[in-house]
């Protein structure tokens, strides 16, 4: 169900050409300008953590650029994910909160879906009505990690959904062991032909600022039933 971006950035730049064009540079659009763009700011946010000796794990990094993100109006969302990326707020969120409060990073899985991460549904048969399904939540711990952190590990967490659609519960009480709830997804009314999108979000009580610490994608596509019946010739 993930819809396979995470964030955009900055896609146009000047570029060097080669001399056989004979041109000094060009402008150009694109991933190859894009990607780049992304990994330095990253780079540029590493740097002045590990400059100001600001505790940071690759999860929390990842976690804050994504939910300070700035999504853009009038792009789909598999184009831009949760939007455009912005480092310096990213930058002021993480130093704000330092030291970030100690979490494991959660392994969201759908066992009754292959051990997905998410939910996709596109056959007729899963969209024709309401269906339960089991969400598996696992945390998962670094090395640096204290034994007695992971004891007394009991985050409650506000679980939320974006599409009437989709319904959860209101709240999640995590130790370090998996947790598991149900959702409820009924694409029955929505339109043919169509791709939809919904998320459940978990978000800690104690710190809601700080965005959701997971994050359940779904998918939905209701295909349109054939009016003809067609038949091949050998």
């Amino acid at each position: 169900g993930y819809v396979g971006v995470s964030i955009c950035a900055t896609g146009g730049a000047l570029s060097p050409v080669p001399n056989w064009t004979l041109r000094r540079n060009r402008w150009a659009n694109g991933t190859s300008m894009s990607s780049p763009n992304a990994c330095g700011s990253i780079a540029l946010l590493l740097s002045a953590f590990k400059h100001e000796k600001v505790p940071y794990s690759a999860h929390s990094i990842r976690r804050a650029v994504e939910n300070t993100a700035q999504p853009i109006p009038g792009e789909d969302r598999t184009a831009q994910g949760y939007g455009l990326l912005q480092i310096d707020r990213a930058y002021e969120l993480l130093k704000s909160k330092s030291p970030m409060p100690l979490e494991p990073r959660y392994e969201v899985r759908l066992p009754e879906r292959n051990q997905a991460r998410g939910l996709y549904l596109r056959e007729a048969a899963e969209v024709a009505a309401a269906n339960t399904y089991t969400v598996n939540i696992t945390p998962t711990f670094t090395k640096q990690f204290p034994n007695r952190s992971k004891l007394q590990l009991n985050q409650q967490l506000l679980l939320r959904s974006d599409a009437h659609w989709v319904e959860c519960p209101d709240a999640l009480m995590q130790t370090n062991k998996l947790s598991t709830f149900k959702i409820r997804v009924d694409p029955s009314a929505l339109q043919l032909g169509q791709l939809h999108l919904a998320e459940v979000h978990a978000v800690d009580s104690q710190h809601p600022e700080l965005g959701p610490v997971f994050r359940i994608p779904i998918t939905v596509v209701r295909p349109h039933k054939p009016t003809s019946t067609f038949t091949s010739e050998a």
